[in-house]
């Protein structure tokens, strides 16, 4: 009896100390949207990537890389506008397949990275 007592608030304790999903989830930031979004398609090739964020990010910490079929495409320096980073497209883009890679941190540091793909579509 005192073995299944000592076990149940063993497990009650453990139950305690985990945190709760909505608080864990608000800790860290994440990705909540994009432009150009994940697996679209678009007629023409975008003038820069808009990153949204649950929480505002670091700058400093930020990067943004993007990969087309010929390769890494040029962007610019990111701008940030309160939890959304912008980042210019200067490189050239041609019709293909595109990934978007991001870095950046929550404001204790943490870093958050992630990538997502497009299409520009060909011209008709």
């Amino acid at each position: 009896m005192k073995l299944l007592l000592t076990a149940s608030v063993v497990a009650a304790l453990a139950l305690v100390a985990l945190p709760q999903r909505g608080d864990s989830a608000a800790l860290h930031l994440r990705l909540t949207k994009s432009a150009p979004a994940d697996s679209s398609v678009v007629a023409t090739a975008p003038t820069e990537i808009k990153l949204w964020y649950s929480q505002k990010p670091q700058l400093r910490l930020s990067r943004v890389t993007l990969t087309g079929p010929s390769g890494e495409v040029t962007t610019g320096a990111i701008v940030q506008d309160s939890v959304m980073l912008r980042a210019p497209i200067t490189g050239t883009m041609t019709p293909g397949a595109y990934t978007v890679s991001w870095l950046t941190a929550s404001s204790d540091g943490h870093p958050i990275r992630g990538t997502f793909g497009f299409t520009v579509k060909p011209s008709e």
